[in-house]
């Protein structure tokens, strides 16, 4: 009888737990739209989040990489975010060494 016990209450914590994260995940909207929204997909909004950018490097291919300096505290150590844009559409964001 014990371990009957235990399965019931097993799952029931789990349903609960599960019940609970599927409430979180429904208030806070979908991954995809905190994504999109916290991450600019065209070229305008880059800049208007941004700022202009540190530098444009401009590629054969028609590509655009807009290169962000970044200081990292407390030892200041410098980072550079890239926005890979081409016909005025983001295609890739990543970090870079130069």
């Amino acid at each position: 009888m014990k371990t009957v016990a235990k399965k019931m209450m097993a799952m029931v914590v789990f349903l609960f737990c599960a019940a609970f994260l599927v409430g979180c995940a429904g208030s806070f909207g979908t991954w995809d739209e905190q994504w999109y929204s916290a991450h600019p997909t065209t070229q305008q909004e880059v800049i208007a989040h941004w700022g202009a950018p540190n530098k444009v490097i401009a590629h054969d291919d028609g590509t655009q990489e807009m290169v962000y300096e970044r200081k990292i505290p407390p030892s200041d150590a410098k980072s550079f975010f890239v926005y890979q844009v081409k016909d005025g559409q983001v295609i890739k964001q990543y970090w870079k060494e130069f």
